[in-house]
């Protein structure tokens, strides 16, 4: 029987339909193998990534700053990552970075010592051939370097000393000076403070700053400098990330600023009572730290080995610092470098003070110094305690100090940045 001649057409035009889903399938499935492997080698790279940062805390102290690093996983040329250490402030940013093909993917995360690996030492006072005094409800816990003359009960202000045990911990006598500081700490900071070398960031004119109300930079960008002869006030800024604020005379930090990650360095810096942020200050002669402040982890406070007579840190009342603070004096004995924690505040992490600390508050953690004093309305102590509260257990286990101390090679991460 004879076929109409529309027959042919229908069944041409049905060939090429199929062949038109077929080539559609196949293009799918193309597709979706194709997403799907570098979907596979995305998830991949991120766990080489992790990796890779895992083993750079670990080596962290032979990596050059600013200088990429290869890592290869498995010792196969197929998982490699790129590691470059900087570091800011006190702590190091680790920045990985890995590829295959056109997928890249790469990560920056903060990090700092890891403190929980040396001994856990709750006081380290310097031996300067003078007794520890003592008295009222003075708790400290955690293992005590302290004077070879040792330790007493003492009656200060109508109290005496309340406990049983002076110390809750082992006590081992303390030498002359205190444990050595990295040089590499006040070495990375120096320039900043002296205001003579920006060359590897990005001077930006103050007058941006004082005319934003905002300015965010990412980790991933350049560090943005904001520099000034003048006294620099952040009342009502929000400055966030990569960002160095750096003055020749002072730096104020408003009670209203939102304040993230940056960096302050300065003479003076004063930070306003009901303040609350995320910050690292630098100074050369004075850090205030006004009324019921609130800084938050991981921040630090120091001033670095200037050539200032009387180098000062003030932690007023009721102030809350998760975080290290650090007074380097100048070598010589004319320096009279002071901290005072007063009373009602908290510190939760370290004290370094290579000076004297008057202290009427709590630190959960550690603390360095190399004498204490008491001021009362009637008369001046030396190297007594009263009503203090010295508790390295009680600091958290998650805690990561800034990389002052030469002794420590070991690191943690704090946080990922973005």
């Amino acid at each position: 029987m004879m076929l109409k001649a529309g027959a042919l057409y229908y069944a041409i035009l049905v060939s090429f339909l199929v062949a038109l889903l077929s080539g559609f399938l196949m293009i799918n499935i193309r597709f979706h193998h194709f997403h799907t492997q570098n979907l596979i080698q995305s998830q991949r790279l991120e766990r080489n990534i992790k990796s890779a940062l895992v083993v750079a805390k670990e080596t962290l102290s032979a990596y050059n700053s600013n200088q990429a690093v290869s890592i290869d996983l498995y010792n196969d040329e197929a998982d490699v990552v790129m590691v470059t250490k900087k570091q800011w402030g006190g702590f190091y940013l680790l920045k990985a970075e890995a590829s295959w093909r056109q997928v890249q993917h790469s990560a920056i995360e903060m990090c700092g010592n890891d403190i929980f690996c040396d001994e856990p030492v709750a006081l380290y006072l310097a031996d300067k051939e003078r007794y520890l005094s003592i008295s009222g409800n003075t708790n400290l816990k955690g293992n005590c370097y302290i004077p070879k003359l040792g330790i007493r009960r003492a009656y200060i202000e109508g109290a005496s000393y309340t406990g049983k045990e002076m110390i809750h911990g082992k006590t081992q006598i303390s030498k002359s000076s205190l444990p050595e500081i990295d040089p590499l700490f006040p070495a990375a900071n120096r320039d900043y403070l002296t205001g003579s070398n920006f060359m590897a960031d990005s001077l930006v004119a103050i007058s941006r700053l004082l005319k934003s109300d905002s300015i965010t930079n990412s980790f991933y960008q350049k560090t943005v400098i904001f520099y000034s002869d003048l006294w620099i006030s952040l009342a009502n800024k929000s400055l966030k990330g990569n960002i160095r604020v750096v003055s020749s005379r002072g730096v104020t930090l408003g009670n209203k600023s939102e304040i993230r990650d940056i960096i302050v360095y300065a003479p003076k810096i004063e930070v306003e009572s009901g303040f609350t942020g995320t910050v690292q200050l630098f100074a050369t002669d004075t850090i205030i730290v006004r009324e019921d402040a609130r800084l938050l982890f991981p921040s630090l406070i120091s001033i670095l080995a200037t050539k200032s007579k009387n180098p000062y840190i003030e932690i007023e009342k009721k102030c809350k610092i998760s975080g290290d603070i650090v007074l380097l004096a100048q070598n010589g004995s004319n320096t009279q470098a002071e901290c005072d924690l007063d009373e009602e505040s908290a510190i939760n992490g370290r004290i370094y003070c290579d000076g004297k600390l008057q202290i009427k508050g709590t630190i959960n953690g550690s603390l360095y110094c190399t004498g204490f004093i008491l001021r009362t309305p009637s008369s001046l102590y030396e190297n007594h305690l009263l009503n203090v509260t010295i508790d390295f257990p009680s600091l958290s286990k998650y805690y990561s100090g800034a990389g002052f101390f030469k002794v420590s090679d070991r690191y943690k991460a704090i946080k990922w940045l973005y």
